[in-house]
């Protein structure tokens, strides 16, 4: 009886032991399931993110914009006027991009991404990456005519988008605002001097 008493003894207290560490394994199953749903859900909500900015151009030229309005200390009033500004300004950008969407379409969104990738895993580099882009997305000069006009037309809202909210602004809230960097161009080059024309100058220098 005494043997019988000590088995039973110790299988309750096997099973005593056994049920909290069987509830701790479920209870970190369980948290390390929900730490992978929030996961891919913060994933997914970034991917999302990421599209709506890569669709929508203009928007995120109106983000920047408020990124450089945040070192200016704006009033209520201006704040207010301000979202009033951009939201004229979104319906005429979405019509932009929609033009955009019917050439730059998802397949073809993909194919650059695919061949951008590739061809960045094959070294290329400049003018050679932009070949292999542009040979994957495959465009008629038709449709590139067409995207230099949807391009344009772009630039030129956020060049009115930009004017009409620093318009809002004071002269004392304009020098506050971040400095442009200007890209240099081809105008602001120095034009080489021909080494024909050096020698000439200086062969009618010396006959003096």
């Amino acid at each position: 009886m005494k043997s019988v008493a000590n088995s039973l003894m110790a299988l309750l207290l096997m099973l005593a032991v056994a049920a909290p560490l069987s509830a701790a394994d479920k209870k970190d199953k369980k948290e390390g399931k929900n730490a992978a749903a929030k996961k891919d859900k913060k994933k997914r909500k970034a991917g999302k993110k990421k599209r709506r900015r890569r669709g929508n151009r203009g928007l995120g030229f109106a983000r920047q914009i408020m990124r450089q309005l945040a070192k200016v200390d704006l009033t209520a009033e201006q704040k207010k006027k301000t979202k009033e500004v951009i939201a004229k300004h979104k319906d005429k950008f979405a019509a932009v991009n929609k033009k955009r969407s019917v050439i730059f379409t998802k397949e073809r969104r993909k194919a650059r991404r695919d061949a951008n990738k590739a061809a960045r895993a094959e070294g290329k580099k400049g003018k050679e990456l932009r070949a292999a882009i542009n040979a994957a997305v495959k465009f008629t000069t038709e449709e590139k005519e067409k995207l230099k006009s949807i391009n344009k037309e772009q630039r030129t809202l956020m060049i009115a988008l930009r004017k009409d909210v620093f318009a809002l602004l004071t002269a004392e809230q304009k020098e506050k605002l971040p400095k442009q960097r200007r890209r240099k161009g081809k105008k602001n080059k120095k034009p080489k001097k021909n080494k024909k024309t050096k020698k000439k100058v200086a062969e009618s220098d010396s006959a003096k």
